[in-house]
């Protein structure tokens, strides 16, 4: 992603900056994007937990309805 810096904001006495900012342009490996979507499975993604600790991408849940965020999509129910 290429980004603009927008605003950088400090946090007192702590030394720490938060830095916010806006995405100007995606560069995408060929082979990833499919029907103008990116495969998320296919870069193989590794998240860092903190410390020397890492993880791999799990299970994909796709949520269609903002309800299915509290509930899940089986608990629903339609009106």
């Amino acid at each position: 992603m290429e980004s603009i810096l927008r605003h950088d904001i400090a946090f007192g006495t702590t030394g720490y900056t938060f830095l916010v900012g806006e995405v100007v342009a995606f560069h995408i490996r060929d082979g990833l994007c499919q029907n103008n979507k990116i495969d998320t499975r296919a870069p193989h993604p590794v998240c860092r937990l903190g410390g020397s600790n890492y993880a791999k991408l799990g299970e994909i849940v796709s949520m269609q309805n903002i309800a299915d965020v509290a509930t899940g999509p089986g608990d629903r129910v339609e009106k």
